[in-house]
């Protein structure tokens, strides 16, 4: 399994992981851009961490859930030429792992889908 934020229903994309020498690559948005919340998931194993940009996509709260407590959960849509602002974490594959399953990744419907997205750092793309 890899990592992503778009609710399984809709045909979208989010962030996935891409292992290369026992590490994952994970854009991440909305909370997950706090690395306070990202140390409260778990052991997720961060490396490094980085500002990025998804070209043609942008932040949507489309994934709907438990109104009025959270009433929705934070995704990534495609929507040509903009951009979605966002963190490009280094995990180790353990440390996504845990990631994962605190996203519901372990359930028998996860909410996300892992979708790999290009990910612009410093000019440079990197798939996520």
């Amino acid at each position: 399994p890899g990592m992503a934020a778009l609710p399984v229903s809709q045909p979208s994309v989010l962030s996935l992981r891409v292992s290369s020498g026992g590490v994952v690559r994970y854009f991440a948005f909305g909370s997950n851009l706090l690395r306070s919340k990202m140390d409260k998931r778990g052991e997720t194993g961060v490396i490094a961490c980085t500002a990025g940009v998804v070209p043609d996509h942008r932040l949507a709260f489309n994934m709907r859930m438990f109104p009025p407590l959270e009433p929705s959960m934070a995704s990534i849509e495609p929507s040509p030429g903009e951009v979605c602002e966002g963190a490009l974490y280094t995990l180790t594959r353990d440390g996504y792992e845990a990631l994962w399953q605190s996203e519901g990744g372990g359930m028998e419907r996860p909410g996300y889908e892992e979708v790999s997205v290009p990910v612009s750092v410093d000019g440079t793309i990197v798939q996520a």
